[in-house]
């Protein structure tokens, strides 16, 4: 295992990369003559000369990750994979940032605009661990700006992929969403409710189904129990604090409780 990834991703390792696992060999060999033994390394002066070059051989590096990973796999391990992230996140960032420029040019077509667009969409959807980790403020910009200009443009694109999103962000939406669900809503109507208020189609999914139960068990509940009413309310009220909420049922402010307690 240890020869063929270091034959793999040797590639990853820049200079500083390769001395500091260097260095972590020379900690566990106890001197730089038993680590260069272990690398395979023939000369001391080689190691020394690693401060005037511009950057490490490839097939030194390869000598260097070997090592590494048979005598502190764990650890080198670790420190690949960070590398590895650093360098996809590289590559998905001019990826995404390239898309991003063709699609803000003032002369684009609509259809063309739309197919990028959604190419843009799929394409952090399909990376959303490395866009969360690495990318979330830079990919975040683009998205509102794209999805500004399909309003200009009357363009309708999809809701914002769940995946892409973190759990806080979706709580946070969550309220408002339910607020916003109806009594009685459609497929069509989710997605148009989701563009609006740029939140993912299976957030509606979920909220229209948790305000259903939510609205079914007040119902069988309020019917069953006939509470009796504190106060005599009266039968139009003059006024509301907060306006209605998820039920349809008006919310009224602690105020108006109280005079309709003196009037009783």
């Amino acid at each position: 295992m240890a020869s063929y990834l270091s034959e793999k991703y040797a590639y990853l390792l820049t200079k500083e990369d390769a001395k500091q696992l260097f260095e972590s060999l020379v900690d566990l060999s106890g001197s730089v003559s038993e680590a260069a033994r272990k690398c395979n390394i023939q000369s001391r002066k080689t190691i020394y000369d690693w401060k005037e070059t511009s950057d490490i051989k490839l097939s030194t590096k390869i000598k260097i990750l070997n090592t590494s990973l048979t005598n502190i796999p764990d650890k080198t391990l670790s420190f690949l994979l960070e590398r590895s992230e650093e360098s996809t996140s590289d590559i998905l960032h001019v990826i995404l940032s390239r898309t991003f420029e063709i699609v803000m040019r003032q002369n684009i077509s609509k259809e063309t605009f739309t197919e990028l667009a959604n190419r843009f969409t799929l394409i952090t959807k399909e990376h959303a661990g490395i866009v969360l980790e690495h990318l979330e403020e830079e990919v975040g910009e683009m998205t509102q700006a794209i999805r500004e200009k399909a309003f200009n443009l009357k363009v309708d694109l999809p809701p914002v992929p769940i995946e892409t999103m973190k759990p806080a962000q979706l709580l946070e939406l969550l309220p408002m969403i339910t607020k916003a669900i109806p009594e009685k809503i459609t497929q069509s109507e989710k997605l148009d409710l989701a563009q609006k208020l740029n939140a993912p189609i299976e957030l509606m999914d979920f909220s229209a189904t948790l305000t259903s139960i939510i609205r079914a068990r007040y119902e069988v509940e309020f019917h069953s129990a006939a509470p009796q009413a504190p106060y005599p309310l009266p039968k139009q009220p003059t006024e509301l604090q907060y306006g209605p909420n998820i039920f349809g049922h008006p919310i009224y402010s602690l105020e108006q409780y109280s005079k309709w307690g003196e009037a009783a």
